[in-house]
């Protein structure tokens, strides 16, 4: 199965600073300018419509890429389900770049008619970010690992009829 890449785009209606060593994924687009502070890398393009773009090295390392990717899969094991029945989501997440990636959280959102919830991980330690439900701090991830996060709950038996919205969300610093 080929991978399909997207093309990420950060629209920003001024200007827009990369802190000392970020390492920032994406175009970025700008109204004003752009500045990349001493160490900071882009992996992507930096595009000002008014301003300059800036990078300030001043004696550190010159600006780096870190190209690193980090998939996330979520799969729900049924397509319909009925209030009263169990419902079980499954965030099956890789490293599928060449670099180590640090810092990762991962954040979900459940729908609020799922309740009596449960979530276990496999494969790479997680913990619980800030006693907040849904939000993992996962361990450092070589290139190729992986883990998965299942979460299972139950569809509230007063749920109406209607469609349920999932999302999730990932960030690495």
């Amino acid at each position: 199965m080929a991978v399909k890449r997207l093309t990420c785009f950060w629209r920003v209606g001024s200007s827009a600073t990369l802190g000392t060593t970020t390492q920032f994924s994406g175009n970025i687009l700008a109204q004003a300018s752009i500045s990349l502070n001493a160490g900071a890398g882009l992996q992507g393009r930096a595009l000002a419509l008014i301003g300059a773009v800036t990078m300030d090295t001043h004696g550190s390392p010159p600006i780096s890429m870190i190209i690193t990717e980090l998939r996330i899969v979520k799969k729900v094991n049924r397509a319909t389900a009925v209030p009263g029945q169990t419902i079980t989501y499954t965030l099956t997440f890789s490293n599928v770049g060449t670099s180590l990636v640090t810092g990762i959280t991962i954040t979900d959102i459940i729908p609020i008619s799922v309740t009596a919830t449960n979530a276990i991980s496999s494969g790479v330690a997680i913990t619980a970010a800030g006693g907040t439900p849904y939000v993992w701090n996962v361990a450092p991830l070589a290139a190729g690992q992986g883990g998965i996060i299942t979460i299972t709950g139950q569809v509230s038996a007063t749920l109406p009829a209607g469609v349920f919205t999932n999302t999730r969300h990932h960030r690495h610093d």
